[in-house]
């Protein structure tokens, strides 16, 4: 039987923030329940961590340089409408609608993709719409995705305004969690994203925040992140347990890891997302360390469980065998994301990441230690830049390499910012 289907995102949650991912700071009991009866995935990525970019790859399951949306603007191109999310799976009899946030601007509607609105952007009557829809009668299956705001309110709250979703009550200092133990600025810091830092109050309105004030943002964070969890377990008592379920997000937030708000930087707290894939022919309460591009790999995932073709020529993979089995043998062994800065009067504020299985390589274009090279399993908080050190050479050659490759295959012009193989430490 066709199955129906049902993903839910959530804007700016780390893969870190639940409970199930052993986090002691909150409370996702939605989250455990579903992972209790699917896959966890530990090592899933996003495209890149921004909104507008990660969520335009999560809809055609390619890299924001190939659409030509690599900033929350921009128009989507290079992708046919037909080729993408909504249109595919209009066009193999699926009623599908879109709830909530949507975020791509040039497309101005869901119903430009396939989707039909449910909802508008804000939260407010969102599951009763939801509801609304999935009781239409109806002889096709439906494939319904809704977009939660929260936590992304840690945005308004960290510039003293008030999230979509209210206040966040303080507490007493010995109710705020610890300061995350990568809070210090690792040695061989990367120069351009601190640039980018200081010239962007609005973004990062954190200097001079003392630690107090670091702590207080992680518990409002942690806060914003229940409030989510919350929607989603209203969410999961509309469908029964034969819908393949499908939870993430766009793209995380560093909560004071290495002093940084928000996201845009290429550490784990900001590039590493939830994943939970619960289906009727799935493990149950199982976790997966395969890596995961989440942007690639959702649309060939989804098309798999609806018995549809993917469009031609994608890259990701369907998760289901691993979701099924566990990790196939000759899956990935690379997972890439990209990143951009918008600031007036600085140009080429970009950078690119190489996760393999045991380090993270992040390139920037300009700027002293522009290169970082993280050895995770030695060091999970990357607080240690290997690639100054001359014991790592080879490594650092193999991860440039495979930056270079993986440009070149794309069209990604970041290219000319690889550096050579054999080239000494930027």
């Amino acid at each position: 039987m066709t199955p129906n289907v049902l993903v839910v995102l959530t804007d700016q949650q780390a893969a870190t923030a639940m409970s199930c991912a052993g986090n002691p700071y909150l409370a996702t009991p939605a989250l455990d329940a579903l992972a209790a009866r699917g896959t966890r995935f530990t090592r899933a990525h996003c495209t890149q961590p921004l909104c507008t970019p990660s969520r335009a790859s999560m809809l055609t399951g390619r890299m924001p340089t190939e659409l030509g949306v690599t900033v929350n603007a921009g128009r989507l191109t290079g992708v046919p409408a037909e080729q993408q999310l909504g249109r595919v799976f209009t066009a193999a009899g699926y009623d599908c609608g879109y709830a909530g946030k949507w975020h791509v601007p040039e497309l101005a509607v869901p119903a430009g993709v396939g989707f039909r609105r449910v909802h508008g952007e804000s939260e407010d009557g969102l599951v009763a719409d939801c509801a609304a829809f999935l009781a239409e009668p109806r002889d096709r299956p439906y494939l319904l995705v809704a977009s939660l705001t929260e936590p992304h309110g840690i945005c308004q709250w960290a510039r003293g305004q008030t999230p979509p979703s209210g206040d966040v009550s303080d507490v007493d200092s010995a109710g705020w969690p610890p300061l995350p133990p990568n809070f210090a600025i690792g040695g061989y810091d990367a120069e351009l994203p601190r640039i980018a830092q200081a010239r962007s109050p609005h973004s990062y309105p954190t200097a001079g925040w003392d630690e107090d004030r670091w702590r207080r943002y992680r518990f409002a964070y942690h806060r914003l992140c229940e409030r989510a969890d919350a929607q989603v377990g209203r969410l999961l008592e509309l469908v029964d347990e034969d819908t393949v379920v499908v939870f993430s997000a766009d793209h995380g937030d560093q909560a004071g890891a290495h002093r940084w708000n928000q996201k845009w930087v290429l550490h784990a707290e900001s590039v590493e997302v939830p994943l939970i894939v619960a289906a009727p022919d799935g493990r149950r309460g199982a976790t997966s360390d395969a890596l995961v591009s989440v942007g690639l790999d959702l649309l060939p995932t989804l098309c798999d469980y609806a018995g549809i073709g993917p469009p031609q020529g994608i890259p990701g993979r369907s998760l289901r065998p691993v979701v099924t089995a566990g990790t196939p043998d000759g899956w990935r062994d690379t997972v890439y994301a990209e990143t951009e800065w918008e600031v007036p009067g600085v140009q080429h504020l970009t950078g690119r990441m190489v996760r393999t299985d045991r380090f993270r390589y992040v390139c920037y274009a300009w700027g002293r230690h522009r290169e970082q090279l993280y050895d995770l399993h030695a060091d999970p908080g990357e607080q240690t830049n290997l690639a100054p050190v001359g014991s790592y050479a080879g490594v650092l050659a193999d991860h440039r390499r495979r930056l270079a490759a993986h440009a070149a295959g794309i069209g990604d012009r970041f290219t000319r910012f690889v550096p050579a193989a054999d080239a000494p430490f930027r």
